[in-house]
């Protein structure tokens, strides 16, 4: 009844959010900011015209994921934005408020060596220019529910909440930008002391744009974690041949993603464009909670990797619907004090928005 209840709240959320984006118009201004600037408006609290040529996407995993992730505002012949980002916000809003995402993804319990697990994610990211809008401020408020079952057990639920902060700082003429994050998160069942369960992970990379269609990525993620895996390197490149080819090189997540000509196009009764991409992926997901229960506590720590399978259907103004599948390996499972678990290879499938 509890996770029924939890995927009808998912579900709300997700329809909500798409009823008020109707009402929420281009022109959103910054508190503080004249109400009606002009071209030449120079304030530094107007409005947030763009987000800077090179943004990392703030939508990241609330655990262990800490893929650097980009949106490039580079055009192609057809005057469409090359997005290298998955799941970015097609189109970059004015004003605080920029994306709206969620996700929910399942993997079926299986026999008696199987876990399952149903993950249901919501996000929101703000920017503020800090100090203008080339070096944005980005702050993203997040929540997720982890839901693991075996076959004849009871369920265990878990918690993660928190805010990322994040700022953005071009340097060198826009050949470089420095990204610095960090993060307040609950990572619990919602018993026992809420410090033993706080986590506050971190990261500082570098980007190098070097040449239009690549960019190299290098940096360190502070996991706040208490098993072995405390640090992450982040790294690697992204390739953009062409319009309709993007190549992420990353780690912790690697992807591949093509255009389908055959899905683009413009619709009449909506005045948009549409476009739809296919991809292939790599990724290590996992996380770290504390469990209490009866006055005990135990820390307990999942993780998996995922060859992903993936469609996007983007639509040019503000949506992305998304629809993943694929194979989960090397799973583990383990709770602090008792022998380590490691449940059956598996499938998973995962449905994404992003607004």
């Amino acid at each position: 009844m509890k996770r029924l209840t939890l995927n009808f709240l998912f579900i709300g959320s997700v329809l909500f959010c798409l009823v008020m984006d109707n009402f929420a118009a281009d022109d959103v201004y910054i508190p503080g900011g004249s109400p009606y600037p002009s071209e030449s408006d120079t304030g530094s609290f107007s409005r947030i015209n763009t987000l800077p040529e090179v943004l990392i996407d703030s939508n990241k995993y609330i655990d262990s994921s800490y893929a650097v992730q980009f949106t490039s505002a580079e055009n192609d012949d057809t005057g469409d934005s090359i997005y290298l980002s998955n799941l970015s916000s097609p189109k970059k809003r004015n004003g605080i408020f920029q994306k709206f995402s969620a996700s929910s993804s399942w993997i079926p319990t299986g026999g008696d060596g199987g876990l399952g697990l149903l993950q249901s994610d919501l996000s929101m990211v703000f920017a503020f220019p800090l100090p203008t809008v080339k070096s944005p401020f980005l702050i993203t408020p997040s929540f997720r529910h982890s839901s693991f079952d075996r076959k004849n057990s009871s369920t265990l639920d878990f918690y993660s909440a928190g805010v990322d902060f994040r700022w953005l700082f071009p340097l060198v003429e826009k050949k470089f930008t420095l990204d610095i994050s960090g993060a307040a998160i609950y990572n619990g069942n919602f018993h026992g002391e809420t410090k033993d369960a706080m986590r506050y992970p971190a990261h500082i990379a570098a980007i190098w744009n070097f040449n239009p269609r690549m960019q190299l990525i290098f940096g360190a993620a502070f996991l706040d974690r208490v098993d072995e895996y405390n640090w992450l390197p982040i790294g690697g490149l992204i390739w953009t041949p062409n319009s309709d080819l993007n190549i992420e090189l990353l780690f912790p997540r690697a992807k591949i993603a093509r255009r389908l000509s055959c899905f683009d196009q413009s619709s009449s009764m909506f005045q948009e464009k549409f476009s739809g991409w296919v991809y292939a992926a790599f990724e290590f997901s996992g996380g770290e909670w504390m469990y209490a229960q009866g006055g005990t506590s135990r820390i307990v720590n999942y993780r998996d990797c995922r060859f992903i399978l993936g469609y996007e259907h983007k639509n040019f103004k503000n949506m992305t619907l998304g629809l993943e599948t694929g194979c989960v390996v090397g799973r583990e499972f383990k709770a602090a004090g008792l022998p380590k678990d490691t449940p059956d290879t598996g499938f998973f499938v995962r449905l994404r928005i992003v607004l």
